[in-house]
């Protein structure tokens, strides 16, 4: 009988270990939020916002970043990347609601004199968007077109969509994570069906860490924009973290130029 009960215990207790990791494993990790910002009055330019709670420390974060449409490169001095600091007189006393918040505006406050100096005004139109909820899509293709003031296409629909592969990086992904670090391309489909490859990367960035995979979370263009040679693709990059799989965010151009 002694026997018998301490199997049961035994039993019970594995359950409530599996169930204990599996509710860890669903919150670890640190899901980056976006605030697309917008365009510059002549379109070169092309501003958006990361921010979240850090996966270990709990910190609250926010990074602005400036993208160089033309040239696809960070405007130089971009990311603005400020994190919350330790105060062990009010941490855990201030909701992460407020510390947020404030982690935002103080992001904001750094950015403004760039922001202003490229006059990044032009608010940007959402074409199509990948939701987080959306349970019938992988996140790995996206359709859209430029639609007028009542809806009305203004261009044909396109669909781009990623193909995910193994790639480099100059950190030690297999050390760190036991994996090799992922990379993707973006290849366009027009209304005809004739597909274009026009994104690829090659060695990817210190600064993406050690990609796990990839989804694309929108596409984005001016607002009143008369054509598409300014829109812009922001893909999801997950990445190994301290406690989990981090979310952040990239933008690549994708207009049909």
């Amino acid at each position: 009988m002694q026997r018998k009960i301490e199997k049961i215990i035994s039993f019970v207790s594995l359950l409530i270990f599996i169930n204990l990791q599996a509710a860890l494993s669903a919150k670890a990790g640190d899901r980056a939020f976006l605030d697309i910002i917008g365009y510059s009055e002549n379109l070169r330019y092309f501003a958006f916002e990361e921010y979240g709670v850090q996966d270990g420390t709990g910190f609250a974060y926010s990074s602005i970043y400036i993208v160089d449409i033309k040239n696809d490169s960070w405007v130089v001095g971009t990311p603005i990347r400020v994190v919350e600091e330790y105060n062990e007189e009010t941490y855990e006393k201030i909701p992460i609601g407020t510390n947020i918040q404030r982690i935002r505006v103080k992001a904001r406050e750094q950015a403004d004199f760039r922001l202003k100096g490229l006059n990044i005004s032009i608010p940007a139109l959402a074409l199509a968007i990948n939701g987080d909820g959306e349970s019938d899509n992988d996140g790995l293709s996206i359709r859209y077109f430029l639609p007028g003031y009542i809806g009305a296409k203004l261009s044909d629909d396109y669909r781009i969509f990623l193909e995910i592969f193994t790639t480099q990086s100059p950190l030690n992904c297999i050390e760190w994570f036991g994996e090799q670090p992922k990379g993707f391309l973006i290849k366009q489909e027009n209304s005809y069906g004739e597909i274009t490859e026009i994104y690829r990367d090659k060695i990817i960035s210190r600064s993406r860490g050690c990609p796990k995979t990839y989804k694309i979370y929108g596409v984005y263009a001016p607002y009143m924009a008369e054509d598409l040679s300014s829109s812009i693709a922001i893909i999801s990059v997950y990445k190994g973290g301290f406690e989990g799989v981090d979310r952040r965010f990239i933008a690549v151009p994708i207009g049909n130029l």
